[in-house]
């Protein structure tokens, strides 16, 4: 191991206070955390997806044209996921079933963008409630003889599936409904 004295030039060391030291090993320690980029590019990935879906379900329902948006754009003023959601919930465009999967597949995707300490599916299902496993498992299939961060992982990507599935089925039915006006 080496120490930060003996990379500071012992010329300079007399300059340094234990502040200064200290946040030297900070800086160290954050350079030099493993955060798991894998997973958090995975989680990331199915999040700008399924807000992309969101998004045009949105547009959809309120027969909005995206280009004239501002809310649903991507300008700085756009709308937060849990905002999107819950307006889709008050429009009635999904259930209260349908919310709490997206809302689930939120909470979860908030700890791995948020949480520098959660770095997998294990470390964050012990930083939640218990709860927010439970409904995770319930509805997914967890297999035994797999370790548990494989199943947790099973679990969110089929989440994500299902709920790309719900914002596709409610898209087609808008698009549907608003074709059948127009004849």
């Amino acid at each position: 191991k080496w120490s930060l004295l003996e990379a500071i030039p012992t010329n300079r060391v007399k300059h340094f206070n234990r502040y200064h030291i200290l946040k030297c090993w900070v800086f160290v320690y954050i350079c030099y955390m493993e955060i798991n980029l894998d997973i958090r590019k995975e989680i990331l990935d199915y999040s700008l997806k399924i807000e992309d879906f969101v998004n045009n379900l949105i547009l959809a329902f309120l027969q909005i044209d995206k280009d004239k948006s501002k809310v649903f754009s991507n300008k700085s003023s756009s709308f937060s996921f849990k905002n999107k959601i819950d307006l889709l919930m008050d429009v009635e465009a999904i259930n209260k079933e349908e919310f709490l999967k997206f809302e689930l597949l939120m909470v979860i995707r908030n700890q791995f963008m948020h949480n520098v300490n959660c770095n997998s599916y294990t470390e964050c299902f012990n930083i939640l409630d218990n709860s927010i496993k439970n409904r995770l498992l319930k509805d997914y299939v967890y297999i035994y003889e797999y370790p548990d961060e494989l199943n947790y992982k099973n679990a969110y990507g089929e989440l994500f599936y299902e709920c790309l599935r719900i914002v596709h089925e409610k898209i087609g039915q808008k698009l549907n409904l608003i074709e059948d006006k127009k004849n």
